[in-house]
């Protein structure tokens, strides 16, 4: 039952009018009072200024989303991009249920008109289809914002961790995390031909491998992290290519242009940005990379729309991610730090190709490479991209199980933890589950059809 959208119908029988119910009833939790709310919907009711326009349920729906996402200041675009966007989600899931979003075509009648009016009152309209579309505009909303703070939550998880992991001293000088990145497919060659800094032993693969890139192309890097991949890039693209790093962690970015600037390279660049919201124009990009971290991404589907958004007609992606081949435990599912060590964000490979596929790409492939997720295993003075740190108090084991030398800090956590019954927890989680019984390294490639 959802509180609000009793509330909602509740004042629309009181005489507010329903854009006046649905801000009111939606808009307390976000700081709006109901005064200011009914003074702000006033006018929107009965189809807008009652001129059977768009349905006041819909307007006040609208004003909620804007409380929460909507540009009051520079360099707030995102903020106003995501507010669109919610807009756009709610008409969708509105017009599914009501096919409309206009208040004439909602009711059968014209309230701009004393005969409409008449009608309307007549057959109880007001009570009877007004209070549905009030409960579902006010429901709609809601889920909408609930589940953007939640995906605003997992990114701040996201971003601490990863923050940490930026500020550490891993690097390929630290013989474990250079053995990760070979486990997954860079040669010695590779490791050796960037600064040491910009491996960090993160990867689940090498997309750099798989991506076919050649000289004077764009290529786009989602999760750069230390720049790994986009140095690699780098070489491939040559001095009339571009290689473009995005990524959503301060301190990332800055690691990954210190590393740039100790290569002196002239044509890679870095970004700040979320994945889902790419800086970059339209069909702008010959090749897309990623290593390991859409799987990240809260909303994986706006994630591929974004990248057929920005690749050029005929562009591709190429990507290495972590994939579920089954079902993960309920238990590891809803735990935080699983889904900050990559698991329980991953999605299953069937549900990987058909959301591709969904975005508009063709020759869609989702291929498990088959590598042991027990490679993260080697990296001393860490436990891997999957898995939990732990105290030296705690048992030695890796996110698959296996006994590790040493295990003080993750990919994801600092060897000071501010939470450490988290990485307590995970860890007891993975001791009694094998990763590799349900995830799986793929190698993901696609094409943006001509």
């Amino acid at each position: 039952m959802n509180r609000n959208a009793d509330q909602a119908v509740e004042l629309l029988s009181q005489g507010y009018n329903c854009a006046q119910a649905v801000l009111a009833a939606c808009g307390g939790r976000r700081g709006l009072s109901r005064e200011t709310a009914m003074r702000v919907a006033g006018p929107f009711g009965a189809g807008i200024g009652r001129m059977g326009g768009t349905c006041g349920a819909v307007s006040g729906a609208f004003m909620a989303i804007g409380l929460k996402y909507a540009r009051t200041g520079p360099g707030e675009d995102a903020a106003k991009e995501t507010g669109y966007a919610l807009a756009r989600q709610f008409v969708a899931r509105f017009t599914a249920l009501h096919k409309t979003t206009c208040c004439r075509e909602l009711l059968g009648c014209d309230l701009s008109t004393p005969e409409g009016m008449q009608q309307a009152k007549d057959q109880k309209l007001f009570e009877t289809r007004c209070a549905t579309f009030v409960r579902d505009a006010a429901d709609i909303v809601d889920d909408l914002l609930a589940h953007t703070e939640d995906d605003d939550s997992i990114r701040r998880v996201v971003r601490d961790k990863y923050a940490a992991v930026a500020e550490s001293t891993l690097s390929n000088d630290v013989a474990g995390v250079a053995a990760v990145a070979r486990a997954f497919g860079y040669s010695t060659e590779e490791l050796a031909a960037i600064p040491a800094g910009a491996n960090m032993g993160l990867s689940c693969g090498n997309p750099t491998a798989t991506a076919s890139l050649r000289p004077g192309e764009v290529v786009v890097d989602l999760g750069s992290g230390g720049g790994l991949d986009v140095f690699l890039a780098a070489k491939k693209v040559g001095p009339t290519g571009r290689a473009i790093g995005i990524d959503m962690t301060p301190q990332m970015i800055a690691r990954a242009r210190a590393n740039a600037a100790e290569a002196n390279l002239s044509n890679v660049e870095f970004h700040q940005a979320n994945i889902d919201k790419l800086p970059l124009a339209d069909a702008s990009v010959d090749c897309v990379i990623s290593n390991c971290v859409i799987n990240l991404a809260p909303d994986k589907p706006a994630v591929f729309r974004e990248i057929a958004r920005v690749l050029k007609p005929g562009g591709r992606l190429a990507v290495s991610d972590i994939a579920l081949k089954k079902p993960l435990p309920d238990e590891i599912a809803g735990d935080v730090m699983a889904y900050v060590g990559c698991i329980a964000g991953a999605v299953m490979i069937e549900d990987y190709k058909r959301q591709l596929k969904a975005a508009g790409f063709a020759h869609v492939d989702v291929i498990d490479s088959g590598s042991d997720l027990n490679a993260y295993a080697k990296v001393e003075n860490q436990s891997g991209c999957c898995s939990p740190s732990m105290d030296d108090a705690s048992p030695k084991s890796s996110c698959c199980g296996t006994p590790l030398k040493v295990a003080q800090s993750s990919c994801c956590t600092p060897a000071t933890q501010s939470k450490p019954e988290l990485h307590s927890r995970l860890a007891d989680l993975l001791r009694r589950y094998n990763v590799n019984d349900y995830a799986a390294s793929v190698k993901v490639y696609a094409v943006r059809p001509g």
